[in-house]
């Protein structure tokens, strides 16, 4: 069941990236014999269709694997427990080092070789930064609150990649990132609410608005366009 959920992870990323792609450079899916080159719409209807199918069997398969190995939360220190006894408006509860030690047991659960080494924290300015490389086409990047010195922005970018290996890491740091800052929620309904936004988020291609989800008392959002890619955030969410 595990290996059906990697393979539906990996289909859901490939066709959404497919509908992408053939937006923004529909000569790469040029017919070899006849040299046709297929629509922009019709690319991006396809990868939508594709995508939306197995994102169904990405659900259902996601409901086994936790019924299976008893996915609970990241253990450790609780971000949703710090983050109700931080005065601070804007905190998401963990420091930078207890969210890299919550994300890598997270990302642990599906792979160990995508664990992060430490990150790199630059608090010289107003405002604290991290960031993280994972590869040239995924990166993360954090703020630092101002008042308690904790997490209080995520933001992952992702840029089209067609290896299979990396689409299948972009969605996996998705959900490490969310389980990591969003200990409490169930993991099927956290899987639920990031593949929605990640899903919708491309669906909108180009729009100027994001698409947007509370889940607990975090906020998830994402846009997706030509030039940026995606870029899917995380903050508390400003709603009582």
């Amino acid at each position: 069941m595990l290996i059906l959920f990697a393979l539906a992870l990996l289909f859901t990323v490939t066709f959404a990236l497919i509908g992408v792609v053939g937006v923004i450079a529909p000569k790469l899916f040029r017919d070899r014999k006849t040299g046709r080159i297929p629509s922009r719409f019709s690319l991006f209807l396809a990868g939508l269709v594709m995508s939306g199918a197995s994102f169904a069997l990405l659900t259902y398969t996601s409901t086994k694997v936790q019924q299976a190995a008893g996915f609970g939360g990241s253990g450790g220190v609780s971000a949703s427990a710090n983050r109700d006894a931080s005065p601070s408006a804007t905190s998401m509860g963990l420091s930078v080092d207890e969210f890299h030690d919550a994300f890598n047991a997270a990302i642990g659960r599906y792979k160990k070789e995508y664990k992060a080494a430490d990150f790199d924290v630059d608090t010289t300015g107003v405002t604290g930064v991290f960031n993280y490389i994972f590869s040239q086409d995924l990166t993360m990047m954090g703020t630092l609150d101002k008042d308690d010195g904790n997490v209080d922005l995520i933001i992952i970018n992702i840029s089209p990649n067609e290896e299979e290996a990396e689409q299948l890491r972009m969605l996996t740091v998705l959900l490490a990132t969310t389980e990591a800052l969003n200990p409490d929620i169930p993991v099927e309904e956290n899987k639920k609410m990031v593949m929605e936004v990640f899903h919708e988020s491309i669906v909108k291609f180009n729009s100027e608005d994001s698409v947007e989800r509370r889940v607990g008392d975090l906020k998830y959002s994402a846009r997706t366009g030509d030039h940026t890619g995606m870029m899917f955030s995380v903050v508390k969410s400003s709603e009582g």
